[in-house]
């Protein structure tokens, strides 16, 4: 599969804000609203109400209640050990923190977030300033530019075809 920068851009831009980081047992529970992602000591059987889930060992969501030990988690996502997702549709699961072997939040982190910012910018300004550049100035014995017909920028088809098919 090819890939072309504008795409590789797009992905750096999207996944580099956010990062999962680990809660450790001497930290206080994630508060409510915190997004996290549980790890269970154990596979359970997940009762949804209208299906039962097995050998569930991931749970993702946000904490809709957190006290000393106990982590009540409004759930988006299950996985199975077996790597299976299944969406949950808004399920609440409680967990005591002895039922968990890892717990990790999801946090913004801001020198990622900024070089995804800084590269996306030069890379954008790269790109129009490269099609800008090709579509040249002369206007090869055609009228003026005229503010009601809107611009157009003349590529050769030599030049395009490599930039759409890398």
């Amino acid at each position: 599969m090819r890939t072309t920068p504008t795409m590789l851009l797009l992905a750096l831009s999207t996944t580099a804000c956010y990062q999962y980081f680990p809660v450790y047992d001497t930290e206080p529970l994630p508060e409510a609203g915190a997004e996290v992602r549980i790890r269970l000591d154990e596979p359970q059987t997940l009762d949804l109400g209208t299906m039962t889930i097995n050998e569930v060992s991931t749970v993702e969501g946000h904490v809709r209640q957190s006290e000393s030990d106990n982590l009540s988690v409004f759930s988006n996502e299950l996985r199975t050990f077996y790597g299976f997702r299944h969406r949950t549709n808004g399920a609440v699961f409680d967990f005591d923190r002895t039922e968990f072997s890892m717990l990790e939040q999801r946090k913004m982190v801001p020198w990622k977030t900024g070089a995804a910012i800084g590269i996306t910018t030069v890379g954008l300004i790269a790109t129009m300033h490269y099609v800008i550049d090709l579509g040249g100035g002369s206007n090869n014995g055609r009228a003026p530019y005229e503010p009601s017909l809107g611009r157009t920028v003349d590529i050769p088809l030599n030049v395009l075809i490599p930039l759409l098919m890398p």
